[in-house]
């Protein structure tokens, strides 16, 4: 039997694959990582004249390094989820599989299902950015950590509310 391969990136090796990594999110007032300081910046620029429209403000190629690790969600009518519209690279190697397409039910266990889902509500019920830390721990020691800057966005149709999120690594060693 062989290892799923993308790119060179042994899937199962995925931190998210891996049970004896333990997971810890917090919530953060604002971020320090200078690319999230900038985008949030951005973003509040834009939201005053607006909002950020997705395909218009971004992506551009001031972002485009950011887009390995950007996800893009919408509400899935009728039902209490969103889904992954697209997710990319680093996304993909860090979850162990492609995120576009499945809701957040799918991707998060019930008991986290739930948190998630309660943050992107809120996101776009109060039309804010929300800033977390997540970090990933081997025992007590730290293995990977990124702050996480979740917007809400907007279509290119500028009436559809989508949700952004991009996360900004502070911290990687990567299995791969």
């Amino acid at each position: 039997m062989t290892d799923a391969q993308a790119l060179g990136f042994a899937l199962h090796q995925s931190p998210c694959s891996h049970t004896h990594f333990s997971h810890c999110k917090e919530s953060l007032l604002k971020p320090s990582h200078s690319e999230a300081v900038c985008l949030l910046e951005t973003w509040r620029d834009l939201k005053r004249r607006g909002g950020m429209i997705v395909g218009k403000h971004f992506p551009t190629r001031r972002w485009s390094e950011l887009l390995p690790h950007v996800a893009l969600l919408d509400r899935v009518r009728g039902k209490m989820d969103f889904r992954v519209r697209l997710a990319g690279f680093g996304l993909f190697c860090f979850y162990g599989y492609d995120l576009r397409g499945k809701r957040l039910s799918e991707i998060y266990g019930e008991g986290r299902f739930l948190s998630r889902y309660g943050e992107m509500d809120e996101v776009l019920a109060t039309d804010q950015p929300l800033v977390s830390r997540v970090s990933v721990y081997d025992g007590d020691e730290p293995f990977l950590a990124r702050e996480v800057l979740t917007l809400p966005v907007l279509a290119n149709d500028t009436r559809t509310r989508l949700i952004l999120s991009a996360s900004f690594w502070t911290q990687r060693r990567w299995l791969n």
